[in-house]
């Protein structure tokens, strides 16, 4: 299934996800949590994770576990970072 033809799905899959954390103990920190797109355009829902009455925000670059991802999938901004 594509979520594009299906947006409800990938909440569904965010709201399975949350509920899974939770009953190993874990919890999403709603502030810590962005929805990045990567694809060339954007047309996905605004998401929200369960419990949290705020949405995702939308990122085009994030760091994670000490590498700078983007929404293109290019490294030029972890190579830059790395070489600064």
């Amino acid at each position: 299934m594509h979520f594009l033809s299906d947006p409800e799905h990938l909440q569904r899959d965010l709201n399975t996800l949350h509920s899974w954390t939770e009953s190993c103990l874990f919890h999403f920190r709603p502030g810590k949590c962005k929805k990045m797109h990567i694809e060339p355009t954007d047309t996905t829902p605004k998401l929200s994770l369960p419990n949290s009455t705020s949405i995702l925000d939308e990122t085009n670059i994030e760091k994670d576990l000490g590498i700078m991802i983007d929404n293109e999938l290019a490294f030029r901004q972890h190579v830059h970072y790395r070489q600064n």
